[in-house]
């Protein structure tokens, strides 16, 4: 896993061919973070290069879409094939741009509460989208939007009581 990429293998049966896979996800990982391009193009070259899509591994290897969402709770985007590749890059744009959204360029982490909360509604946005393109229903991905909201609500409310403190300190 590497920049909100999750490059994976599925299950196999021999040992062997697990640990193939596995020396393949390292090139690929090591190759990418080697480079100086963007992001995707890297990703791209790693994964097209003749002698992974011929390899053995090639049909077992999966990518995933991962983003912090809300309070730290990680989301997950749908598991796409290699022959995917395309649709995965731009499932990992679509939450690297709605997760960016709003902030401004800025070497301080932490946001102001209706920053976190438009950055949200951007992020569960992309990702309802991206897995209703997938065949999700919208009612379950709204659920564990939903689930994701309750289990960070606490965390939420502190964070504001902290901002409010915060603000009423300066003030004075």
């Amino acid at each position: 896993s590497f920049c909100n990429l999750r490059l994976q293998a599925r299950p196999r049966s021999c040992v062997q061919d697990a640990e193939r896979d596995l020396e393949c996800l390292a090139a690929v990982r090591n190759q990418v973070l080697q480079q100086r391009s963007p992001f995707e193009d890297c990703v791209r070259r790693a994964l097209c290069k003749p002698e992974i899509r011929s390899s053995a591994a090639s049909r077992h290897i999966t990518l995933q879409v991962t983003s912090n969402g809300l309070c730290r709770q990680v989301l997950r985007s749908p598991v796409y094939g290699l022959n995917e590749l395309d649709t995965a890059l731009a499932a990992w744009r679509s939450l690297r741009d709605a997760r960016r959204f709003g902030l401004k360029p800025s070497k301080q982490r932490r946001r102001l509460p209706t920053e976190l909360f438009d950055s949200w509604k951007q992020l569960r946005s992309a990702h309802q989208d991206l897995w209703q393109k997938a065949g999700a229903k919208t009612e379950r991905v709204q659920n564990v939007l939903e689930r994701i909201e309750h289990l960070a609500e606490s965390e939420v409310q502190a964070g504001w009581e902290r901002w409010n403190r915060v603000r009423m300190a300066a003030e004075e």
